[in-house]
This record gives C-alpha cells, sequence and structure tokens, in this order.
C-alpha cells in the first residue's frame, strides 16, 4: 500500500491488533514505517465488534 501513495499521500488500514505485535520480519516492517520514516501518525484502537460478522476479533477473544 505505501509503494502506490504519492508522495503527499494519506493511507489509512484497518487490521486487527495482532498484527501490532507479531515479531520477526514483521516487526523489522514496522520499526522501518515509524522509527526510520517517521510514517504513522497515529494507531486507534476500535471496540470489539464493531465489524459485526466479520472475522475481526480482539486478541483476547482469538
Amino acid at each position: 500500500m505505501v509503494y502506490h501513495l504519492d508522495d503527499t499521500g494519506t493511507m489509512a488500514c484497518v487490521l486487527p491488533h495482532g498484527v501490532l505485535f507479531r515479531g520477526g520480519s514483521e516487526a523489522q516492517i514496522r520499526r522501518y514505517l515509524i522509527e526510520s520514516r517517521n510514517w504513522v501518525d497515529a494507531i486507534i484502537g476500535l471496540p470489539a465488534n464493531i465489524f459485526y460478522g466479520t472475522s475481526i476479533r480482539p486478541a483476547s477473544s482469538c
């Protein structure tokens, strides 16, 4: 997604909370986006079941 952004583009992603805590190469990507490029302005935690009928669930109920 980042690859397709214009230099002044804005992007929003909806992901399960587990994505924030994975290690390995995903941790390196997060570190690059946050620490090296300063591209993340905010992370907003949404309440459970906000997307009714989907498989997106809070980490505690997975």
